[in-house]
């Protein structure tokens, strides 16, 4: 028997042994120096390491393979070793399952995910973990002092399990947490389930917690039962992100109060979470007077269903976004202005797609912006079916406004155009029109178009003087500080006999691609010409004298360029500054390197504003052989004039060629 016993003890002390040997020969250490870049944590390790498992698995193979270190080391080698100090890859079993720990700089990582856990690994990872994750597992229950071994975790990632039930003391000793990711989980917070949950003091040991995910854990957002665990959250003083889900017509209890610090709440819906606000209350805010940060997009919040004084308690407010609420429409524009009329941090507004999908044609009349926040900076009003805006609005609304989005409209001319110049602040306005995007089709039929009521009345496009005074060129005035616009894939079909644009302005760049409108843009010069030095007589003589004679500004670079300035840099100036480049086209021409530098830049000058600006004069009788590909090319793919044979230049002949070339450069 005693035999037996030592038989058995033999072989098992050797394979732990072996098994020890083999853990130590899987450790893998990489020294470099350190950089502030840091490109091993965001290429190998993703900051919280193992946050894009599906990126992880496809570039290096599954993490749950035992050749998980090579395939990590093989990440790194990828990368500049100068970027890696120090990095320990370790595989540490937990029953049939393995977790890895990574250990870099001062830091260690524990990568849990995807390992089919029930409940949380009893492995003794190192105590001076920080980042432990624990996502997209089958965990049902946090356990009383589950964590209590880590009290330098900062960052605790539980998220996609199917946690219902969290222990009073389950956070125990992790006053150094500061996220806490507890996304797409069962915590219902109803009053039948939330005591299982969200004990009174379950967050008590979170002193430092600043970030917290609660949500997609209620997927019935509209039950009446559901409340916030106010009480629960109080503890987390130290608290300024917050993510839930959006419970019908909520109203945030007296426990926020006491979370003054926070100053990001994030309700949304669809890919982040549930929501199904329905309304908003007076009251819904009253105890979260420090957010900075209010996203509530896709929500289904209904306009008349907002009471006017929502958002009075957010004096601190500087970014809204409710896009993606399609049955706010604008009638209601002035519910929700109502209580930020008076702020002064508002900053960011974002209002994209508030307008119900099947609505006609709308016109916003001011009325619905008459409390608009005069502190506005970016307002970004995309997809709600605006096709014009009465008189007023632009007076009325945010003269602090820089950027305005109104993308995927369908504006109608009107003269309102006449108040640009009342936008004084305005740098940027993007008016873009639509891409294909396919939308559902109604599923009752006949359908009726939803035909909100709006007073149309007050939508006015002229004031009364304008009507009956009289008539008068049409002037675009420009906001002073305007330097970008856009109007791309607007449909946009216009013949435009005469626009005269105000000359005092600072637009730097206008985009017009997808359209069939040609952008008018006022050139200090008409042209360029670009020629070989050996032509310089035929040039100054006899093309300048024939171009300016016909009312043309003509840019020469021996008499133009900027003296003392570099060649390319000359080069470049003249390009952009000259509506078109002319290229008198001789053998010499066709050996001139900075002749091909000049027809180099104008080709990218032609991509730029969207319309060809090379017109070459082919002076020589050159073949192809003589004149390259390159320069074949592009004689081929632009407008170019042929030179009268030697034989025939009649002073007739030359006319007729210089009022052809003319007619070019107008184009």
């Amino acid at each position: 028997m005693e035999s037996s016993k030592l038989s058995l003890t033999v072989p098992l002390i050797l394979i732990l042994c072996c098994t020890w040997i083999h853990i130590t020969h899987c450790t893998t250490r990489l020294f470099g120096e350190s950089n502030e870049d840091d490109k091993i944590n965001a290429l190998c390790l993703r900051d919280s390491p193992f946050e894009d498992q599906e990126y992880w698995n496809s570039q290096y193979g599954t993490v749950a393979d035992t050749n998980f270190d090579e395939n990590l080391i093989s990440c790194i080698k990828t990368l500049d070793s100068s970027t890696v100090k120090t990095s320990t890859v370790e595989t540490l079993r937990n029953g049939p399952q393995e977790c890895q720990v990574i250990k870099k700089d001062v830091d260690t990582y524990v990568n849990c995910t995807s390992r089919n856990l029930k409940r949380i690994p009893s492995t003794n990872f190192p105590p001076q973990t920080t980042v432990f994750n624990l996502s997209d597992n089958g965990i049902t229950q946090l356990p009383g002092r589950a964590f209590s071994k880590y009290n330098l975790l900062r960052d605790l990632s539980i998220r996609n399990n199917h946690i219902f039930k969290i222990d009073p003391l389950a956070f125990s000793g992790l006053s150094n947490l500061e996220s806490l990711d507890l996304y797409g989980n069962k915590l219902v917070m109803n009053p039948v389930t939330m005591k299982n949950a969200f004990s009174d003091d379950v967050f008590a040991p979170l002193k430092n917690l600043k970030e917290l995910r609660l949500n997609r854990n209620n997927p019935q957002p509209d039950d009446r039962a559901l409340r916030y665990p106010d009480k629960a959250l109080a503890q987390l003083s130290s608290l300024e992100t917050l993510f839930l889900d959006g419970f019908k017509e909520p109203v945030f209890g007296s426990g926020f109060a006491n979370l003054t610090r926070l100053k990001y709440l994030n309700l949304n819906g669809y890919k982040d979470g549930y929501c199904k606000l329905s309304g908003l209350k007076n009251e819904t805010f009253r105890h979260m007077t420090s957010l900075e940060h209010l996203l509530i997009r896709n929500c289904q919040l209904q306009g008349h269903k907002i009471e006017a004084a929502t958002f009075l308690p957010l004096k601190k407010l500087h970014f809204l976004d409710f896009s993606e609420n399609q049955d706010i429409n604008v009638q209601f524009f002035d519910r929700l202005f109502y209580g930020l009329q008076n702020t002064s941090t508002l900053k960011h507004l974002h209002m994209e797609f508030v307008v119900n999908l099947y609505t006609l044609g709308v016109c916003l009349s001011s009325k619905y912006i008459k409390y608009f926040p005069q502190s506005v900076e970016y307002l970004g009003v995309q997809n709600n079916k605006l096709e014009c805006i009465d008189r007023n609005v632009i007076r009325k609304i945010s003269k602090s406004l820089k950027v305005i989005d109104i993308s995927r409209n369908n504006f109608i001319f009107g003269t309102y155009f006449l108040d640009f110049p009342e936008l004084s602040q305005l740098t940027t306005l993007i008016i873009d029109g639509y891409l294909p995007v396919a939308h559902r089709l109604p599923k009752i039929y006949p359908f009726n178009p939803h035909t909100p009521k709006l007073d149309t009345e007050n939508c006015s496009l002229y004031e009364s003087d304008e009507i009956t005074g009289p008539t008068q060129d049409f002037i675009l005035h420009l906001p002073p500080k305007l330097k970008n616009a856009t109007i791309a894939y607007a449909s946009l079909k216009n013949i435009i006999s005469k626009l005269t644009v105000d000359e005092n302005n600072t637009l730097e760049d206008l985009s017009l691609p997808g359209d069939d409108t040609t952008a008018i843009r006022n050139f200090e010069y008409d042209v360029f010409i670009c020629y070989a030095e050996e032509d310089r007589d035929f040039v100054l003589d006899v093309l300048n004298d024939a171009l300016e004679s016909r009312g043309f500004k003509v840019f020469i670079h021996s008499r133009d360029f900027t003296a003392g300035e570099f060649i390319g840099s000359n080069i470049v100036r003249a390009v952009r500054t000259c509506r078109r480049i002319v290229v008198v086209l001789t053998r010499a021409l066709a050996e001139s390197s900075w002749c091909g530098y000049e027809i180099q830049m104008a080709n990218m000058e032609s991509a730029h504003r969207g319309y060809p600006v090379l017109i070459f004069l082919l002076k020589d009788d050159m073949t192809d052989s003589e004149m390259g590909v390159e320069l074949l090319y592009n004689v081929r793919n632009n407008t170019y004039v042929p030179f009268p044979p030697e034989s025939d230049t009649s002073e007739e002949s030359l006319r007729t060629l210089w009022d052809k070339l003319a007619t070019d450069i107008r184009q």
